[in-house]
């Protein structure tokens, strides 16, 4: 299966959630599924646990150019890469996503709610 992954969590140093996301992709890909990694900017380490997986980088740097990036070249780029399913690690998937694409989104916590 192809599995697309909005990677923004794996950018910076690795957090909760980006520990998760990075174990997750990283059985994924053991598993034998196609993992396609989509990242706002170059994350800062070289992900080795993930060599299996397709990177795909862009260069949007910045809070406000993320946003932007989630919406217009993520969506884009999940279309070309002809993937399976879409998973947002975060709360979050893009809007503009095409409708034939499904998607699963984790919702870590609703302590704000």
């Amino acid at each position: 299966m192809k599995i697309g992954i909005d990677a923004r969590n794996l950018i910076h140093n690795l957090t909760g959630i980006g520990r998760y996301v990075l174990e997750m992709c990283r059985e994924l890909a053991d598993t034998g599924n196609e993992i396609f990694l989509y990242f706002p900017e170059k994350p800062i380490s070289d992900l080795p646990s993930l060599s299996k997986a397709t990177f795909r980088i862009s260069s949007h740097a910045g809070s406000l150019r993320r946003m932007v990036w989630a919406q217009t070249t993520l969506p884009q780029q999940a279309v070309r890469d002809q993937i399976d399913v879409f998973w947002g690690p975060a709360h979050r998937l893009p809007f503009n996503l095409d409708p034939h694409i499904p998607r699963v989104v984790t919702i870590h916590d609703v302590v704000w709610r």
